[in-house]
C-alpha cells in the first residue's frame, strides 16, 4: 500500500491531505480541509480520536463501495452499481448503455482493483451474447476497457467461466475459472495486466499431484504471495504455489474434523491476521454464512451465521466478500439483494445498503465487491498504523 499523510501548521486541525486506500491497491488524493473534517466527524477513530494530539490515532473510514450485479440492468447486461457507504445509496457506474462503447457486460462476476484504483471484472459471459474475459473499468467514468478475451490476445488458455479474480504484488491477475481446461473441472489462468497474454498457473494433471479443481469459484493472494481457492464444488480450500502451481489441501469437511461444514464455498479473503475467510452460500442448514479458516492448520470456525450471533439481517446466499481497510467485512448477498457489513471479531451483521436504501438500479444479483477508504491524521503525534491493526494500510 502506498501511504500519503501530509502536514498543516494550524493546531487541532484535522491534516488536509488523506490517504485514500483501495481494497487491494493505494492512490493518494488531496481533500479541501472541510472535507476531511466532515469524514473525521463520520469516522471511528482506531485507538485515538479525531482531533487528539498525543498519541492520537488516524480515523478511517469506508467511503466508496463497488458492486457487480449480473441482472441489475436487464437481460443479458449486467453491470456495476456504486454505493455510498454513508447511507446505502446506489447508482449506476457502468453498463452497456451507459457508458455507451464496449466491450460489454453480460454476466459479471467477481471484481477486484489494480495499484492505479481502476476496477477489475472477471466477466463471465453464461450466456454467450460476449466472450468470457477480463475488463478494466474506471471507477469514476465507468468506461470500460478489454484486458483479455480468448481471442485477445490469441494463444493461451481459454477462459470458460472466468468467477474470482485477484491481483499479485507484481501487478499479475489471477482467475480462478469455474470450468476451464479440457476435462472441464476449472483452474487458475495467470492474465499480465498490460497485454492480456493468458498463461496457466495450475490446472488437474499440470502439474500432477495434489487435489483436484472441481468448479474454483473464488481466489485470494497471501501476504506472503501464497494463493488461495476456494474449491466450489470440491467443497474445499486449495492452496497454489505461485510458481509451480502445486496444490495443496487447505481444510475440507473433516480434514481436520469439528468445525462448521462447507456446502457451497463461494467467496473468499484474506483476514489481516493471515485467517481465511469463507463466504458460503449455503452453509448453516442452507441461509449460508461466514467461515474462518486456519491457514496452516485447516480448523475451521463460525465466524458469522443467522444464529450465531443472534441478531442484525439474515444470509441469505451471501456471495463475495472482502475485508476493508478499516477492518470490516462487506459481504454481498444475492439472496436478500443487499450488502451487509460484519464485524471481524464478533460476526455481528449490519446492513449497509439494500433496495430500501436510496437510489437506482435495484440489486438483483449483487456478486464482486471492492471498497475504498479514507485514513485521516489528526494533528499531533500520531502513533502509526500497526500491522494487521484495522485500518493498517497494508
Amino acid at each position: 500500500m502506498i501511504s500519503s499523510i501530509g502536514t498543516t501548521t494550524r493546531r487541532r486541525r484535522i491534516r488536509s491531505i488523506a490517504t485514500v486506500m483501495v481494497v487491494g491497491a493505494a492512490v493518494a488524493v488531496q481533500l479541501g480541509s472541510a472535507q476531511v473534517a466532515s469524514a473525521a466527524a463520520a469516522g471511528t477513530a482506531v485507538n485515538g480520536s479525531a482531533g487528539a494530539t498525543a498519541g492520537a490515532r488516524a480515523v478511517c473510514i469506508t467511503t466508496d463501495v463497488y458492486v457487480t450485479d449480473n441482472s441489475a440492468f436487464g437481460a443479458n447486461n449486467g453491470g456495476l452499481i456504486h454505493v455510498n457507504k454513508a447511507d446505502g445509496a446506489r447508482n449506476s457506474l457502468s453498463e452497456n448503455n451507459n457508458p455507451v462503447g464496449t466491450p460489454e457486460f453480460e454476466t459479471p462476476w467477481g471484481m477486484t482493483s489494480d495499484a492505479n484504483g481502476d476496477l477489475l471484472v472477471a466477466e463471465q459471459a453464461m450466456v454467450g451474447v460476449t466472450p468470457p474475459g477480463v475488463i478494466r473499468v474506471d471507477k469514476t467514468t465507468g468506461v470500460r476497457t478489454l484486458i483479455s478475451n480468448n481471442t485477445t490476445p490469441g494463444g493461451g488458455p481459454d477462459f470458460s467461466t472466468p468467477s474470482g479474480i485477484a491481483v499479485e504484488a507484481d501487478g499479475s491477475i489471477l482467475i480462478a475459472d469455474l470450468s476451464a481446461f479440457p476435462q472441464g473441472n476449472g483452474g487458475v489462468i495467470r492474465v499480465d495486466p498490460v497485454t492480456g497474454a493468458r498463461t496457466t498457473l495450475s490446472r488437474n494433471g499440470s502439474p500432477a499431484g495434489g487435489p483436484a479443481f472441481n468448479g474454483p469459484m473464488d481466489i485470494a493472494v497471501a501476504e506472503n504471495g501464497d494463493i488461495y481457492v476456494a474449491n466450489t464444488f470440491g467443497n474445499n480450500i486449495i492452496k497454489v504455489d505461485p510458481v509451480t502451481g502445486a496444490r495443496t489441501l487447505v481444510s475440507r469437511n473433516n480434514n481436520p474434523a469439528g468445525g462448521p461444514s462447507f456446502v457451497w464455498p463461494w467467496g473468499m479473503t484474506i483476514a489481516p491476521d493471515g485467517d481465511i475467510l469463507i463466504s458460503d452460500s449455503s452453509a448453516f442448514g442452507g441461509d449460508g454464512g461466514i467461515i474462518r479458516v486456519d491457514p496452516v492448520t485447516g480448523v475451521r470456525s463460525t465466524l458469522s451465521s443467522n444464529t450465531s450471533p443472534v441478531g442484525g439481517p439474515s444470509f441469505d446466499h451471501p456471495g463475495d466478500l472482502i475485508v476493508d481497510q478499516c477492518g470490516h467485512i462487506l459481504v454481498t448477498d444475492s439472496g436478500a439483494e443487499a450488502i451487509y457489513q460484519v464485524d471481524l471479531t464478533t460476526g455481528a451483521r449490519t446492513t449497509v445498503s439494500d433496495n430500501t436504501s436510496a437510489g437506482s438500479p435495484a440489486y438483483a444479483w449483487p456478486m464482486g465487491i471492492v471498497a475504498t477508504s479514507l485514513s485521516i491524521g489528526p494533528i499531533g503525534p500520531i502513533d502509526p498504523f500497526e500491522p494487521g491493526e484495522p485500518g493498517h494500510p497494508g
